[in-house]
């Protein structure tokens, strides 16, 4: 099969011919392309974006990564047994104990008004409204808030929880590339630097070139004309702009052209490698004159949530990503993460879901993509980012972030641990009320005409505080 640039990969294979850079986010999450070569395996639903590969095909249609994928999700889907709520067992013996308790009073009193009044007194919407009246509440409190839980035994999970997952790509990161990092060599400044490899990657699709070009528009340079625009497909770009010749990509690219590399310019690239980033090297005749350092970016608020997680008593959070270890750890270096999983495909996400839960744990799943699906659906409780996120993740997940604010995740594990609180106060209020009431009415302390006063006022009590929720 022949895969021309920009267009997506339907089938799984191997590369017998060709080089390629392959956007591989929607299976591994990676954010940065993967450059591709003969021999590399290559996934389905994934995006050829430079090259023509010739791919020997090994699987198609349901046997590829991409419907393994959604049939997991389906499956994980299917496993979660809904949650028995305690209002429903005690409903179901609620009116015959009542009833036997009544000809009970008779019995031993021989009064019908005392048994007239444990029938008047008891009040078993107390117990049946307790969990329905915070749900709504919660629920609502939570969508004004920009969180939507799909139903209240989310909540009550949530308020279980005691495991913290979470993917990288796309959910701690903003999951574009973007310019961190511009050193100039040789006498030569910044903005020469940038507007050099602006120029050269002016009508590159590539996103490292969008991530230095919309660079350069920030700063404001003016991004000259190149001419004869040659691609190194996986190593980098090379084009006249002026009168100078200039390449801008891998240290593979400027050795394969015999330009050397001096010590402090490779010492300097070791540095910001290990730090996670991609270093672009700019050179211009045979000269190296520059690096540009590419990176995905942390999300603004991960931190600071990730640390209010931790006051919660999540004290290991733990990520997962389909990208490499030395961007992986950096990232989570950055996050106060120590536990780090890199380099999983979606099974492999799931796999750690599922000896989580095995052991015993709580898990909460937080993922965007496609890639992240059956890890979400599998968990206790999945949160996907909304805005960003795939319909595959929101589909799968059981709470949808709309403003992909970190924030949000501490304030639903919140929401979730209040409501479940006030439930448990409700229930207990609607009991204690219940079993008092009767005793009272059973002795012929509460009159019945006492008891239908009586009646509604645990109704009144579970709603003034089940409204804090609100609040």
């Amino acid at each position: 099969m022949v895969v021309k640039p920009g267009e997506k990969i339907p089938v799984e294979g191997v590369i017998i011919s060709g080089r390629g850079s392959i956007n591989q986010a929607p299976i591994t999450g990676e954010s940065i392309p993967v450059e591709k070569k003969e021999g590399d395996a290559v996934y389905a639903a994934t995006i050829n974006q430079l090259g023509v590969l010739f791919i020997k095909v090994s699987h198609t249609g349901k046997d590829t990564t991409y419907a393994r994928i959604i049939k997991l999700v389906e499956e994980a889907e299917s496993s979660k047994a809904p949650v028995q709520r305690i209002a429903d067992k005690f409903a179901a013996y609620f009116t015959p104990a009542i009833l036997f308790i009544s000809a009970l009073t008779f019995l031993f009193t021989w009064k019908i008004t005392n048994a007239i009044a444990v029938i008047v007194v008891a009040c078993p919407c107390t117990v049946a409204i307790a969990t329905p009246l915070a749900v709504v509440a919660s629920m609502g409190r939570a969508a004004k808030k920009g969180i939507l839980i799909k139903g209240g035994r989310y909540l009550e999970a949530l308020a279980k929880i005691d495991t913290i997952v979470m993917d990288k790509t796309g959910t701690v990161t903003m999951g574009d590339p973007v310019v961190t990092d511009i050193k100039g060599f040789a006498e030569h400044g910044d903005e020469e630097i940038i507007s050099c490899a602006a120029a050269v990657e002016r009508y590159s699709e590539h996103p490292l070139a969008k991530a230095i070009i919309k660079k350069a528009c920030e700063i404001g340079i003016d991004v000259p004309e190149p001419e004869d625009y040659r691609v190194i497909t996986g190593m980098g770009i090379q084009a006249n702009v002026g009168a100078k010749t200039i390449t801008l990509g891998s240290r593979e690219m400027l050795r394969s052209a015999d330009i050397m590399i001096s010590g402090e310019i490779e010492q300097y690239i070791r540095q910001k490698e290990e730090e996670g980033k991609t270093a672009l090297l700019l050179s211009h005749d045979n000269i190296v004159c520059g690096v540009i350092c590419v990176a995905d970016i942390v999300r603004e608020g991960s931190i600071e949530a990730i640390a209010s997680l931790k006051k919660l008593g999540f004290d290991d959070p733990i990520m997962l990503t389909g990208d490499n270890p030395r961007t992986a750890n950096a990232i989570a270096s950055s996050l106060g993460i120590k536990n780090v999983k890199a380099q999983l495909l979606p099974e492999d996400k799931l796999d750690i879901i599922k000896k989580l839960k095995s052991s015993g744990r709580k898990v909460l799943m937080v993922g965007d993509g496609i890639n992240d699906a059956p890890a979400l659906a599998h968990a206790h409780v999945g949160i996907a980012m909304g805005a960003v996120g795939s319909d595959a993740a929101i589909e799968a997940s059981d709470v949808a972030l709309m403003r992909d604010e970190w924030k949000q995740i501490p304030e639903a594990v919140l929401i979730g641990r209040k409501t479940f609180s006030v439930i448990k106060q409700n229930l207990a209020l609607g009991i204690v009320f219940n079993l008092v009431g009767i005793a009272l009415a059973s002795t012929g302390v509460l009159s019945p005409a006492m008891a239908a006063v009586a009646h509604v006022m645990p109704d009144v009590l579970v709603f003034l505080n089940s409204s804090r929720l609100l609040r």
